[in-house]
């Protein structure tokens, strides 16, 4: 069943792809599975975080530049989540057509907000600091 309705969803998702992208990551699908959710305590500080699998995939001609890109989360209410940790293979890297990459994202938050269901989505407005070696 779960299955189905991934490949129905893949389906509307391609059904709507065009030959002109907006944005870097229009022609990218990202398909995420809640994995766990639990909290994290100190004496003085509290989260709470939520672990996805997440596949990537280009759905373009051309390649994808994942370096572009960041993965973001989302409440019903439109809050977002923060990204705590995740797999390189998801955020560096060029994706070529029909290319997957698969890993592990979490997200936290210091309310239980984070409990309730979450959307995972792609941005181009990424605040963080890309670390290189």
């Amino acid at each position: 069943m779960k299955f189905s309705a991934y490949i129905i969803a893949t389906s509307l998702l391609l059904g709507s792809v065009t030959s002109a992208y907006a944005n870097a990551y229009d022609s990218i699908s990202v398909y995420a599975i809640e994995k766990s959710h639990g909290s994290i305590a100190t004496e003085s500080n509290t989260a709470y975080v939520k672990t996805y699998n997440i596949t990537i995939s280009n759905l373009s001609d051309t390649e994808a530049d994942l370096s572009k890109i960041c993965l973001k989360a989302y409440s019903a209410e439109n809050k977002e989540l923060r990204l705590d940790t995740v797999d390189a293979n998801l955020v560096t890297g060029f994706l070529k057509k029909g290319q997957p990459a698969t890993g592990t994202a979490i997200f936290a938050s210091h309310d239980d907000i984070i409990s309730k269901p979450v959307i995972v989505k792609l941005s181009d407005n990424c605040n963080f600091v890309r670390i290189s070696r």
